[in-house]
């Protein structure tokens, strides 16, 4: 073999051994940054589920500070505590470990701003993911004066599970079942009133209760949210079992929160929630 075939097979072999280590490299660089990757989102992933299980305490605080008093429910930032084992309000936020718990009381906007018998509460938790990025959950519910429930309104039962939006326009909410849930037999339920709110500026032109319209003028001569509508009188008998409820709008309600409030023949009030 002559000494240029020699050079020209140990610079061919050299070069190879150059491609092999740079393969091999990359080969390890890539496994490197996928372990990282994969620990990186199993402790993201580990973390959103700790925030996650704080935000909701902070609800249930929030609704344990409720039944104790619904004045305890003053509007602005809170922190939560335990003092003995009661649910307290401290200070505007509070902190577990990398975590920073806010809890929101407000009134809401449009449905008795004076605060008297709703608030909205949203519980928040944010944490550092890295130096410039935070993460954050939040969960948010509606609490209501329990007081307010008593009464007739104390022995109705509103079944929002199955609540959905109908139609291809997404006018008309259905699935929503109320019931007379009275042990006393003869205890009837008379509901009088409803009062509605929601983020659109939509009317409300059709409230069904089963196959009776105890509410209904044709569109758009609608009532707008937030009004009071006196009802054609509704009776739940005790143990006449579920009666459906449908809403009807003129626009889409896509998107938005429905609060339900009934009011009953002896002053009582029950609020409702519709997540849609």
């Amino acid at each position: 073999m002559s000494d240029t075939a020699h050079v020209r097979d140990s610079g061919q072999s050299l070069l190879e051994l150059i491609i092999a280590l740079g393969v091999f490299a990359v080969g390890v660089a890539t496994i490197g940054f996928l372990v990282l990757d994969v620990n990186v989102a199993s402790r993201q992933g580990l973390e959103r589920a700790q925030a996650t299980l704080l935000a909701k305490e902070g609800l249930e605080a929030a609704r344990s500070i409720r039944d104790a008093s619904f004045d305890n429910l003053v509007n602005g930032l809170h922190g939560i505590m335990l003092s003995g084992n009661t649910w307290v309000f401290s200070g505007v936020s509070d902190i577990q470990n990398q975590f920073t718990r806010e809890i929101a009381v407000s009134s809401v906007p449009g449905v008795l701003d004076d605060g008297s018998d709703i608030k909205k509460v949203k519980s928040a938790v944010s944490w550092p993911i890295t130096e410039t990025r935070q993460g954050s959950v939040s969960f948010i519910d509606y609490l209501t004066d329990w007081n307010q429930t008593q009464g007739d309104a104390g022995e109705l039962s509103v079944d929002i599970s199955s609540s959905i939006l109908m139609g291809g326009a997404a006018k008309r909410v259905d699935g929503t079942t109320i019931e007379n849930i009275s042990s006393i037999v003869g205890e009837d339920i008379i509901i009088s009133r409803m009062t509605l709110w929601w983020d659109t500026p939509d009317t409300i032109h059709r409230i069904r209760i089963d196959t009776t319209n105890v509410f209904e003028v044709p569109p758009p001569s609608g009532e707008p949210s937030g009004t009071e509508i006196d009802i054609t009188d509704f009776t739940i008998t005790q143990g006449s079992g579920t009666h459906d409820l449908e809403l009807r709008f003129d626009g889409s309600v896509s998107g938005t929160d429905i609060i339900i409030k009934f009011i009953m023949s002896d002053g009582s009030t029950k609020y409702i929630l519709l997540d849609l």
